[in-house]
């Protein structure tokens, strides 16, 4: 190629562009990375919220189921006291 067709500044250009574009792609790289951090906490967060969930309702219904039998209990007592 001979200089006065320019490519000599092109190749500069070219070449500033693609360091540009690397560091345009470092950035996304580490933004996928924030998300993926993000993504991972929140599954976490939830299955720790599940489990919570969970223990409650497995609480609630014993107390629920409880209930009637401590009232039969108390009914039968009176009954035969």
């Amino acid at each position: 190629m001979k200089e006065e067709d320019g490519w000599k500044e092109w190749s500069i250009y070219v070449l500033k562009e693609l360091e540009r574009l690397d560091g345009c792609v470092d950035k996304i790289d580490e933004d996928i990375e924030d998300i993926e951090d993000k993504i991972t906490k929140s599954k976490i967060s939830f299955c720790v919220f599940k489990k919570e969930m969970t223990l409650k309702a497995g609480i609630w219904s014993l107390i629920s189921g409880a209930v009637p039998v401590l009232i039969l209990i108390a009914i039968y007592c009176l009954k035969h006291s």
